[in-house]
């Protein structure tokens, strides 16, 4: 049977790597996909059973009709499993994701003390030592790629004190307890099924369920549990009008037909094989899985010493679990003398739990050392001069006494930006998103970053819990508000498209939520938009860039041609006569993979593209289509550096022609040289945005009254006043 084995070890595989693929590209609901898993395996167990026993309804009426008992003892797994990952998501709260993965991985031995309690079940002390090896390798490589992953920062406990460390640890305990217990009880039920006799003389051998139908009355109860958690978490989030379906691609679609057919898979290894066996092979497939992730995430950092040591224990490990009996090993174990009875089994399984659990926990204080100086957060407190709890419309917050914020107030906040594209994307909107996770984390702030909105199963939720502090959702403006995901958050929205044509799509459901605009010209009233209300970080010019090139090239004699760039240009002009072609120069469109330095002039019809800029500093004479009724200073007011040029008093950008004439093309070439330097301040500049940001931030999760923001404007006032 270990070709069931190896289907479970690449099942596991492959929905884990789809698992971490769907999470953060689509926005759908884990316990809504969690429900529509059960539906289906409750679905294929039927039909499978309709075709194993010729008929579904008497099957059902035999075995849970007139056999209720029977059919409410199958609650019992489902209950647990329920209960378990009540406990699970406890230490998650509790502990950092280090030391949760350390200890949990005392599951395996613990399943297979209940084995042998059980079923009266033997393990050679070889096998024993193994299941401690797997542990062991399991727990470094998980840990190892913890504490080498850059962007979570999930390596520090955030426990309190050094009770509630001990209070998580305990909780992990209890849920692989539960777990373990659950699956040995499930393996129990379908085992002894067989064996059933009749318990008097003249009493008819019952017929026992099968397989299928004891998953039928299993995926029930999980069903039950799921609807009840779906009910549950609208009514304490508010469903705002979300589709149960919202997010569900195909390959969401694939991963629920892998969730299913998993659990199917487990079942039949447990009735076939054993609870011991499969959580060998669960940990052989956690490994390998991280190692593939690795490599197609690219994070070859994850390739520590410790991480490959840990991974080849691990598969050494469950080699020999499933080999033992070879001449090789059975030699390996002569001087132990194997233990082939249950009682002398389970003493040797008594001591390997003892020194494993041991040997996990000093591990654990060993290498992540939880209660050194530092490591463990100091209570933070605000003062209050409103101590009454007792709040109205009419009267004032009880955070509202004193609004004066601490030097520490970034650690009460956890950022989370919800992207469009990746990093690498011809989308400035969506760069600058990642150029705002970059500037917050090098202020010292908490920052994560994805696709969808965050969920109890992100790392960003499970970080604020832990840490207690406030999720703040910054969302581009052609995203909803993001419900609430199981912890204490606030939406705000960071307008980054031209004269907010899309920002007015969703404006009305934002409730009273933070707005920041990214320029004055994205704001749908421009001339009235403050300027303090302005957010805005910008990517380049950087060491390397593009633009980063030699004097030598800047200067160089040999250019010719132009090159020339529509992009967005028929959206912004209703009409377009080409100026590129008013030369008898060769013409080419511009291909970003050829260095604008070898063509002398460079033509945009998209007037607010950083191409335009891109030419310039290569030393290119860049030009941008005029746009009708709009003047130079109107339109310079409407690029990125707009903002900053009205702050400042300026009314020109260095380095672009706005039109094909002869005043323009002078201007352009006798001011490129400074276009490098004007974008350095502009970006400057736009970091300095950042920290009234953050502070807005924290004046709305503490509840502060409107009238203390430094520039953020809340919804209610932007809808009103400029849409």
């Amino acid at each position: 049977m270990n070709w069931l084995l190896i289907i479970l070890v690449f099942q596991n595989i492959i929905t884990v790597l789809l698992t971490r693929h769907t999470r953060t590209v689509y926005n759908y609901d884990i316990t809504h996909m969690l429900l529509i898993t059960e539906i289906l395996k409750f679905i294929a167990c039927c039909l499978i059973e309709r075709h194993n026993k010729g008929a579904l309804y008497p099957s059902f009426q035999k075995h849970v009709v007139n056999n209720p008992r029977g059919a409410l003892k199958v609650s019992v797994p489902a209950l647990l499993y329920m209960m378990s990952n009540y406990f699970v998501y406890t230490a998650l709260t509790l502990l950092s994701v280090a030391v949760f993965q350390v200890v949990a991985q005392s599951k395996l031995v613990v399943t297979a003390l209940l084995s042998v309690l059980v079923f009266g079940r033997s393990y050679a002390t070889i096998q024993w030592i193994c299941m401690g090896v797997v542990c062991f390798g399991v727990s470094i490589c998980l840990v190892s790629k913890s504490i080498n992953s850059s962007d979570n920062d999930e390596n520090d406990d955030l426990n309190k004190d050094s009770t509630i460390c001990v209070l998580g640890i305990g909780a992990v305990l209890i849920s692989n307890i539960l777990s373990s217990f659950s699956g040995v009880y499930f393996e129990q039920m379908l085992k002894t099924s067989e064996k059933q006799q009749p318990q008097r003389p003249h009493q008819q051998q019952q017929e026992t369920p099968s397989l299928w139908m004891f998953n039928i009355i299993l995926s029930f109860y999980s069903m039950c549990i799921g609807l009840f958690s779906v009910m549950t978490t609208h009514l304490s989030a508010g469903h705002d009008g979300k589709d149960f379906f919202e997010g569900f691609a195909f390959l969401v679609w694939m991963q629920i037909g892998l969730f299913a057919g998993g659990g199917l898979l487990v079942a039949v290894v447990i009735k076939y094989l054993d609870s011991v066996q499969k959580g060998v092979s669960v940990a052989l497939s956690t490994v390998l899985s991280s190692i593939m992730g690795s490599i197609l995430e690219k994070e070859y950092d994850t390739f520590t010493i410790t991480f490959l040591l840990g991974a080849a224990l691990t598969i050494v490990g469950c080699f020999i679990f499933q080999n033992h009996t070879h001449r090789v090993f059975t030699h390996m174990t002569k001087s132990f003398n194997n233990f082939h009875s249950s009682s002398r089994a389970t003493g040797a399984g008594g001591i390997v739990l003892v020194s494993s659990s041991a040997a996990i926990l000093l591990g654990t204080v060993l290498f992540l050392n939880p209660f050194r100086p530092g490591f463990l957060p100091t209570q933070k407190t605000i003062t209050l001069s409103f101590p009454d709890i007792l709040k109205s419309h009419s009267a004032p917050s009880p955070l509202q006494g004193q609004f004066v914020i601490p030097d520490n107030y970034s650690d009460s906040l956890t950022f989370f930006i919800r992207r469009t594209l990746e990093r690498d994307s011809d989308c400035g909107g969506c760069k600058v998103l990642f150029e705002l996770h970059d500037v917050l984390k090098k202020q010292g702030h908490t920052v994560f970053e994805s696709v969808g909105c965050p969920n109890m199963d992100s790392a960003a939720v499970q970080f604020a819990l832990r840490r207690n502090t406030t999720l703040v959702m910054v969302l581009p403006e052609i995203f909803d508000k993001c419900p609430s995901p199981g912890v204490k958050s606030i939406n705000v929205h960071w307008i980054l498209a031209p004269l907010g044509i899309k920002s007015a799509n969703h404006a009305p459901k934002w409730s009273n939520d933070l707005i920041f605009n990214y320029a004055t010209s994205t704001a749908p009233d421009p001339t009235s938009l403050p300027l303090s209300n302005i957010l805005q970080v910008v990517m380049n010019p950087t060491p390397g860039d593009l633009a980063d090139i030699t004097e030598d090239q800047r200067n160089n004699d040999n250019r010719s041609g132009i090159s020339w760039m529509m992009r967005k240009g028929n959206d912004f002009h209703k009409e377009i006569q080409d100026i590129h072609t008013q030369s008898n120069m060769k013409t080419v469109e511009y291909e970003k993979s050829i260095p604008l330095f070898h063509y002398e002039y460079f033509v945009s019809y998209d007037p607010y593209t950083y191409w335009s800029f891109l030419a310039s500093m290569q030393g290119t004479v860049s030009i941008v289509y005029p746009l009708q009724g709009q003047s130079k200073q109107e339109w310079a007011l409407g690029t990125f550096p707009g903002t900053y040029l009205q702050v400042n008093n300026l009314t020109n950008i260095p380095g672009v022609a706005y039109g094909w004439n002869n005043e323009e093309i002078a201007y352009a070439r006798e001011t490129m040289h400074q276009t490098r330097d004007f974008l350095i301040k502009v970006k400057q500049w736009g970091e300095t945005t950042v920290a009234p940001f953050t502070r807005d931030c924290y004046r709305r999760a503490q509840n502060f009254p409107d009238d203390r923001l430094e520039m953020g404007i809340p919804n209610q006032v932007i809808h009103a006043k400029f849409l």
